[in-house]
Order: C-alpha cells, then structure tokens, then sequence
C-alpha cells in the first residue's frame, strides 16, 4: 500500500500543481482583456424640457443608453453592408460575365462619392476650396454619426 502512495502522491502533486498554475494564469490573462466602457454612463449626455399644457416634460439620454444604441446600429449596419458585399461579388452579370463588383469602374466609384459627399446636382470643379471642405466636413461627421466611420479609418472594399 506504501509503495502505491509512493508512487501515486508526486503524481496528484504534479496534478495539483498544474491546475494552480493554469488557474493563476487564466486570471492574470483575464485581467488583461480589453473591456469597452463608458466612463461616467449614468451621466446624462443629452437633456431636453419642453412644456405642453402648462406640463414640463424633461427627456434625458444617459452616455450609457447612447452608446449601447450607437454600438447595435453600427453593428447591424455594418452587417448589412458585408452582406451586400458578398451579394454583389457573387452576382454575375450575364453580359459581361463578371460579378456586378468587379465590373464596376473606379470612375463611377469616384461620382458616387462625390454626389454623395458635395450633392448630385453639383459640380465639383466650381466649388472653392473653403466650400469643398466645408462639404467635406458635413459628409464625414454624417458618416461618423449615421454609421460610425471615422476620417481616419481604412475600410476593407
């Protein structure tokens, strides 16, 4: 029976070892992770009072409602625009016999951005250059806004 003990103990401590180790290790790697948070969330970022039939009603958005809600549009949008990615790549044009992604040309790329950055009825060679960056600024803070884009920013096509 000694010799079973004997033989058996260095292994259960070897065992017993092990997991402390990786118990320590995966608390310390966990520490470590990353966590988005929103510093001051119960704050309020937007309050709005209006007064109706002699009532006062206030409206309030906290930093944290805000960015929960911009987190799940941002998603969803960008969920959407990786499906339609992979629609348009599949999608192919019986006349041509390419993808509608592939046959698109850089030229008609270049005109999408810039009715949608300056307006469809404008032309962009006759904007002065405060104006054009004037347009520019309003088209990027839409985008930062409406879908979380950032200027600075490099998206996959």
């Amino acid at each position: 029976m000694k010799s079973v003990l004997k033989k058996v103990a260095p292994v259960t401590l070897v065992l017993i070892l092990i997991l402390i180790i990786t118990g320590i290790a995966s608390c310390i790697s966990k520490s470590k992770e990353k966590t988005l948070a929103v510093t001051g969330g119960n704050e309020n970022y937007i309050s709005l009072s209006e007064t109706l039939g002699g009532k006062t009603f206030t409206y309030s958005v906290s930093k944290e409602d805000l960015y929960e809600k911009l987190k799940s549009q941002i998603g969803l949008s960008s969920l959407v625009t990786m499906f339609n990615k992979e629609l348009l790549k599949q999608e192919i044009n019986e006349n041509t016999n390419k993808s509608y992604w592939d046959s698109v040309e850089e030229s008609e790329i270049t005109k999408a951005i810039d009715e949608a950055c300056y307006g469809e009825k404008v032309d962009v060679s006759k904007l002065t250059s405060e104006e054009k960056t004037e347009k520019e600024e309003e088209f990027i803070n839409s985008m930062y806004t409406g879908y979380g884009y950032s200027a600075n920013t490099i998206y996959d096509a």
